[in-house]
């Protein structure tokens, strides 16, 4: 009786520590693996208490039902472990639907046997209730050691799972896999030994006593090494792109926005080790990184001081998936963009050089010249004025092409479906007005719908310009298209001197030498926008005489996956800011 009392007592208790660590997974449920880790509490607490009804009952049949009954947790358990330990470590690919299915094969056949046995006999050849402490004499079947196999081939192989990730983890969490791999082996060493009747009192079964060393361990594990709190997932995951590698700084953050580990150029940034850093909300160590967290961007930019200077990061924040698609955290990055702000610091400032001081100081020059040309009656003066007048307004239009430039390229430019013949037409009616000495003729399609935005209209306007300023005399200019399959061609043909080649060179190849580079900017910003828009650019020559610029742009298939903008929308440094210009 004494034993009995014990025995009873010891299991109650475990079902107690069961329940609570129940309760304490169902309050981390976002956490991955901590379903499955309360489904194997779960069994374990139904285990413990069916179990104490069987040792404390005297009555021979109600030991049988008991006994029968209490399997039900003793198979579901290896399954839920087997489950909770490939959550754990990461292997989630055993979790999908098909894996799940295929591996509660056996385990329900097992239960389909235990609860029909006394039909056929195959779980328990022999069944006599005459054991002691309520154990009945039990002469195992083949039914019995398939589930004994099979329940401990799980169990093994996600313990060997749990052990990959003590070999891989970090000190923080070796101590948490550790304690695992330990509260792992306490009950199953203990059946085992049960099962070959290695102990002194071989009636009693001291698995589920086991078990309460193990809730007792898993409580340590929980409070001291924040067990369902940080779990390597998130970081096995982010180990696998390397990020300790990276130039770049590295934030691992959870599901709560702790951070689970950071590379040691975050360190580095954020002025913290990593050992302060682990485990720490994310808003403790960066409110910037919070925003972009909590907001809906996945970009963002930290200005911060280190080495003893400011530094700027542009941020990145991706999302961290299994295999499953279970949300387990995100990943933070920081490149650090000090160098591109200060070219673009720089290049603010010759804009401003261009835009305003070069723009407002050329008009002034002019007017001083318009003012001359009324006074000199020399015709030598006269031409060498004309000249001046010339090379300041060639110079005040070039200003005038980069404040264009600027404002085009600094808007985000979002490709969308336009019609490119209107867009052509108006170009053709502007430049009749300006070059009435100029023939241009089009065969175009009723419609050519292109993927680009209303700076195709600088575009067309510009390559006609260009034909019409360079000719050395009549000039005829065609624009043609073609759609095909692949997207669609504008051709855009003169007959004037060409294009030299060293320029045609310097745009196949998208970048200047000191020995070889444009006279102007016009080429350039046809070839920057177009390239925005996802298309092409290259020159072919013209037969007998002439430049053939052929634009290769992308094709909006339908108007279902693009959205339709009217071509001349008045946007900063649109086409109708421009034809404004021009007929001024």
């Amino acid at each position: 009786m004494p034993y009995v009392i014990a025995t009873v007592a010891v299991l109650l208790l475990t079902a107690l520590v069961a329940a609570g660590l129940v309760v304490v997974a169902r309050r981390h449920r976002e956490i991955s693996g901590s379903n499955w880790f309360a489904a194997v509490m779960v069994s374990v607490f139904l285990w413990s208490i069916i179990y104490a009804l069987q040792v404390s009952s005297t009555d021979p049949t109600q030991v049988l039902r008991w006994h029968t009954l209490k399997y039900v947790p003793v198979i579901a358990l290896p399954y839920a472990w087997f489950a909770f330990t490939m959550a754990y470590s990461g292997h989630t690919r055993f979790l999908s639907r098909r894996w799940l299915v295929g591996l509660a094969l056996v385990p329900t056949i097992s239960l389909v046997l235990v609860l029909t046995n006394d039909v056929h006999h195959v779980f328990w050849t022999a069944r006599t209730p005459t054991g002691e402490f309520g154990a009945p004499g039990d002469v195992n079947g083949p039914g019995f050691w398939l589930h004994a196999v099979y329940s401990y081939t799980l169990i093994l192989v996600g313990t060997l799972s749990i052990g990959w990730s003590f070999i891989r983890a970090r000190t923080l969490y070796r101590g948490q896999t550790a304690i695992l791999i330990v509260a792992t082996f306490l009950p199953w060493v203990a059946n085992a030994l049960h099962l070959l009747d290695w102990l002194p009192l071989s009636s009693l079964d001291p698995t589920p006593v086991a078990l309460a060393a193990t809730g007792v361990l898993f409580l340590v594990a929980i409070h001291y090494y924040r067990f369902l709190d940080l779990v390597p997932v998130a970081w096995e995951l982010a180990r696998d792109v390397a990020i300790e590698d990276m130039a770049d700084g590295a934030i691992v953050l959870d599901v709560r926005n702790r951070i689970i580990d950071l590379n040691s150029t975050a360190t580095t940034i954020f002025g913290f080790s990593r050992a302060d850093a682990t485990g720490r909300p994310l808003e403790d160590v960066s409110a910037v990184c919070v925003e972009l967290v909590e907001t809906d961007t996945s970009t963002s930019e930290l200005e911060t001081f280190v080495d003893h200077k400011w530094r700027y990061y542009e941020l990145q924040r991706s999302p961290l998936s299994t295999t499953g698609g279970r949300h387990v955290g995100h990943l933070i990055t920081l490149h650090d963009i000090t160098e591109r702000k200060t070219r673009e610091q720089r290049l603010e400032v010759q804009n401003r050089l261009l835009r305003h001081n070069l723009r407002n100081d050329l008009n002034v020059v002019l007017g001083y010249l318009e003012l001359l040309d009324e006074t000199l009656d020399d015709s030598t003066q006269r031409e060498y004025l004309r000249r001046a007048h010339s090379k300041s307004t060639s110079l005040l239009n070039r200003g005038e092409k980069s404040r264009r430039l600027g404002t085009l390229l600094d808007r985000q430019i979002r490709p969308s479906e336009m019609d490119a013949v209107p867009v052509i037409e108006r170009t053709v009616a502007i430049c009749h007005d300006r070059f009435p000495d100029t023939t241009i003729t089009t065969d175009l399609p009723e419609t050519v719908s292109v993927l680009c935005d209303d700076g195709l209209d600088f575009v067309v306007l510009e390559l006609v310009e260009n034909a019409v300023e360079h000719t050395d005399g009549s000039c005829h200019i065609e624009i043609t298209s073609t759609v095909g399959d692949d997207g669609v061609e504008l051709r855009i043909a003169d007959d004037g001197p060409g294009i030299p080649p060293h320029e045609q060179a310097v745009l196949d190849r998208g970048r200047e030498t000191p020995l070889e580079h444009s006279t102007g900017i016009g080429l350039w910003l046809v070839r920057w926008l177009v390239v925005r828009y996802g298309g092409s650019i290259h020159i072919e020559d013209n037969e007998p005489r002439g430049s053939i610029v052929v634009l290769s742009l992308k094709r909006a298939d339908t108007p279902e996956t693009t959205s339709t903008v009217s071509p001349g929308v008045g946007v900063a440094g649109s086409r109708s800011d421009e034809c404004r210009d021009a007929n001024e």
